[in-house]
């Protein structure tokens, strides 16, 4: 029996970290249908950004509850719940006749969304030694960042082929067979010995959060996280291609490929910054820098006008790279507040980074549609280069920020080994 439930672990981590793939694909994907959103629904930039961050609405406030959810209740459950949720959520996007089923859809997604990180990190964590554990992870957030590349160019490719509806309902379908796989799976397994039901309540949970609330700092680093990744967000996430198609003459398969480097330059910039970091055995130093670095390939993308190809293609992944400075945003949130309340400081800053991904996604879409020029071509509103410029100026100004916040955190110098978040 041992030795079937050995077997099934893996799978059931496999599926686990495919779902965390999934995850990605469904997160990103509003950002190559732009277009094709616009003409169905008839809607502005302004409402593509307001139902892009619907699944932002779900995900940032379930962040600081899942954890509780998992230790309470347990992986067999409420992974397979995700799933559904998902599935259920793509299928209403793709099914929707309506702006309001958009949103319902993009709400569901974020909700099932918000436990595919946390359920990865319970099975690396309960069902593996602690030496594996650790690599593990590492190698589920990787397969994560493939699933944001996925979420780019391939399913461009997709949709061009089959149109965005089949592609989603596809997507849907997927996430159905995910949870019946996971379901029967995760039965057959026997329960770990570590894995013991906690009867921590909401109420110990907020008293967690209390003391992390007392802390400023705690705050200072949050804004900090949150003005970093508002670029990840806004613009890997949704405006960056129909940018790319504006400016530069693109077409969406290739302008998805671009925008595809940003999450490769995470998967690379990841290792290397906590490498080191560690090395260093310092944080704030590496996220100045990376803020640093981060604003001045920003700038360059957004202003220059005549870049090659391959210079947009280095340009973006090099965004990708320095931004994976963030993470240690979230080293930076447990060291400099008591080791009991860890899991609740990543939550929250987790929290804040979600909940500000919620605001600029449809910020840069008021901007866009603030400085919209009035130009119509078959119902649909045109967006020139210059009217993308003037809405994604909101990006740098936040790295200008973040990097002046950055100097006033305070940091504490540790010689433990370093917990570095994955992007979740």
């Amino acid at each position: 029996m041992k030795k079937q439930t050995s077997s099934i672990k893996w799978v059931i981590w496999a599926l686990a970290a495919l779902f965390y793939f999934y995850e990605y694909i469904l997160r990103i994907s509003p950002t190559v249908m732009v277009s094709d959103l616009m003409q169905s629904f008839g809607v502005t930039a302004s409402m593509i950004g307001v139902i892009t961050a619907f699944f932002l609405y779900a995900y940032a406030p379930m962040q600081l509850f899942v954890g509780v959810l998992m230790d309470r209740y347990g992986l067999k459950l409420l992974i397979t719940v995700s799933c559904i949720t998902s599935g259920l959520g793509a299928l209403l996007f793709g099914l929707a006749n309506t702006v309001w089923f958009l949103k319902v859809g993009r709400l569901f997604i974020g909700f099932g969304a918000a436990f595919a990180f946390i359920g990865l990190a319970y099975i690396c964590t309960h069902w593996f030694s602690q030496k594996r554990g650790a690599l593990l992870l590492g190698i589920g957030n990787s397969i994560a960042m493939l699933g944001a590349v996925c979420g780019t160019a391939p399913l461009a490719i997709l949709i061009n082929t089959t149109g965005w509806r089949q592609a989603m309902i596809g997507l849907g379908i997927a996430g159905f067979v995910f949870a019946f796989i996971m379901f029967l799976l995760v039965n057959k397994a026997e329960t770990p010995e570590d894995e013991v039901k906690s009867k921590l309540s909401f109420k110990h949970l907020l008293k967690d959060l209390k003391l992390l609330v007392k802390n400023r700092h705690t705050w200072i680093n949050g804004m900090v996280a949150v003005l970093f990744y508002a670029t990840t967000t806004a613009f890997g996430g949704l405006w960056g291609v129909p940018f790319l198609e504006a400016s530069f003459n693109l077409t969406t398969t290739e302008a998805s490929s671009c925008i595809s480097m940003i999450f490769i330059g995470w998967l690379v910039g990841g290792p290397c910054v906590g490498y080191i970091s560690d090395k260093l055995k310092k944080r704030k130093p590496i996220i100045s820098c990376g803020i640093f670095f981060t604003f001045l390939s920003v700038l360059s993308i957004i202003y220059f006008e005549n870049l090659s190809l391959s210079m947009i293609y280095i340009l973006i992944f090099l965004i990708g790279f320095f931004s994976a400075a963030e993470l240690l945003n979230f080293t930076l949130s447990v060291e400099i507040n008591p080791k009991k309340v860890k899991g609740s400081a990543i939550a929250l800053t987790n929290s804040l980074v979600a909940f500000g991904g919620s605001l600029f996604q449809p910020v840069a879409g008021f901007l866009l549609d603030h400085h919209w020029d009035g130009k119509i071509v078959d119902g649909i509103r045109i967006y020139s280069a210059g009217d993308y410029r003037s809405a994604l100026t909101i990006l740098p100004i936040c790295l200008f920020l973040a990097l002046i916040l950055s100097f006033v955190v305070k940091e504490k110098r540790h010689d433990e080994t370093t917990l570095t978040k994955p992007l979740s």
